[in-house]
């Protein structure tokens, strides 16, 4: 598993305040909680079914960092959020940056958005 702590601008603020945003600092700190109950939850499930799996705690721009450890796993499997069009022109894609780039196979799970048709019955 990997968990790549996004490295957030600091020094950014009205003169004489820069880096002064505490809230920020709280949100990443319970955010960072959060994650790492998440990989303890996820990895205790993965061992329950026999799968081996490592986990590596990064901090920095997600797609490069996930790009720069793939050569030490054989799978990658992570989340996208399936935007297209102008949003994802804008803000790109962590998932495609790696899908593109990775040293390994790398397997994209897309949530699924309102557009999809359910599946005819048999």
């Amino acid at each position: 598993m990997i968990h790549v702590e996004e490295t957030v601008l600091s020094g950014v603020g009205m003169p004489g305040l820069e880096g002064a945003n505490p809230s920020l600092e709280i949100a990443q700190e319970l955010t960072n909680k959060e994650n790492i109950e998440i990989i303890k939850i996820s990895r205790d499930q993965a061992e329950k079914e026999g799968m081996k799996i490592g986990s590596v705690h990064l901090r920095g721009h997600p797609a490069n960092e996930i790009i720069n450890v793939s050569k030490d796993f054989d799978l990658i499997v992570m989340g996208t959020h399936g935007n297209g069009g102008l949003k994802h022109l804008l803000i790109g894609s962590v998932a495609e940056k790696v899908a593109r780039h990775a040293c390994c196979p790398v397997l994209l799970i897309r949530e699924r958005y309102e557009g999809c048709h359910e599946r005819p019955s048999s």
